[in-house]
């Protein structure tokens, strides 16, 4: 007890000293200083302009096929992208395209693209994919639906188009997606690969720009006409730029060459749908068209060449085939 007053006395002390101690108080300042002051001190702040905020976009890459792979995403590419805020496109002479798009457009336009894929299939009955999921910022895409239908790994790999197109849209042409699907066995587990694989259809798709219209020379394979010669029937495919219809055979000029020397045009069949390239397509949009071509032998490559008819443009474009793979 003795020593709790001790302490508190010593407290006191030090309070009292330091009170003695401090400095007298200052004669106030005069009147004038104290309004100047006042008048100072008055004077509203200066707040920081506030920056609005600024959305971040990104460029955005279309491969020449984006008509040709999915008929699930829509036709009308470039007026498809316009309504999710895309803008200045750029048209490439591989008949690719760049454009600039704000980050919420293209996860919007990705997420309804995944919403419609989704519906159609669910949609089918008989359809063994139920559930496209793509995650991790459109790098890993999972196909849910039953592995043990036949077809389920077929439908997975034709589909897989359909991730992979929206991924390479974001990350551009060299992009890969991981790819899963249920285990075949055990259902609970999921087969995983890099996608695309090495022998990529859609890498051997020649594009070129004609200006108001793309030619992509896709595929070809050979077949006997209707007087039973041999024929390399190529698959093209018009994508119409323009804002007015337009068609294969009023804006293409397509030759086939086997060693050095043209070939003749052919038919496959009298009942054959060849009139294909004289059927109109309405801007935006796209066609398929099947050239045949007479082959004087079945071993040797072929060529063919694509160029625009009376076009401004002048791009051309070229693949060969080589026969009997």
């Amino acid at each position: 007890m003795k020593l709790k007053k001790t302490i508190a006395a010593a407290l006191a002390s030090l309070l009292l000293l330091s009170a003695c101690g401090s400095t007298p108080a200052e004669e106030p300042a005069s009147s004038e200083t104290t309004s100047a002051e006042a008048v100072e001190n008055t004077q509203p702040e200066t707040k920081p302009e506030e920056k609005p905020d600024v959305e971040e976009t990104i460029e955005l890459y279309i491969p020449c096929y984006y008509n040709y792979v999915v008929p699930l995403l829509p036709d009308n590419t470039f007026a498809a992208l316009e309504d999710y805020g895309a803008s200045n496109f750029k048209k490439n002479a591989d008949a690719s395209a760049n454009c600039t798009i704000p980050k919420s457009g293209i996860d919007k336009y990705i997420a309804d693209s995944v919403s419609n894929y989704n519906k159609f299939v669910q949609s089918q009955e008989s359809y063994p994919i139920k559930e496209l999921i793509l995650e991790d910022d459109y790098k890993k895409a999972t196909f849910q639906g039953d592995p043990s239908d036949a077809d389920f790994y077929n439908y997975a790999a034709s589909d897989a188009l359909v991730p992979y197109l929206l991924s390479t849209m974001v990350y551009g042409p060299d992009s890969t997606i991981e790819l899963s699907a249920p285990n075949a066995e055990d259902s609970t587990k999921l087969n995983t690969i890099s996608y695309p694989p090495e022998s990529f259809p859609m890498n051997s798709i020649i594009g070129v720009n004609l200006g108001d219209v793309d030619v992509l020379i896709a595929s070809a394979q050979t077949e006997t006409n209707y007087a039973g010669e041999p024929c390399l029937s190529v698959e093209y495919i018009l994508v119409n730029n323009s804002t007015e219809n337009k068609n294969f055979e009023t804006c293409i000029m397509d030759q086939a060459f086997q060693n050095g020397v043209e070939l003749d045009s052919s038919i496959i069949s009298l009942d054959d749908d060849f009139d294909t390239s004289f059927k109109d397509v309405q801007p935006g949009y796209s066609i398929t068209v099947k050239q045949s071509y007479v082959l004087p032998n079945t071993t040797d490559p072929v060529t063919v060449e694509v160029e625009g008819f009376l076009s401004s443009s002048n791009n051309k474009g070229s693949k060969t085939f080589t026969l009997g793979e």
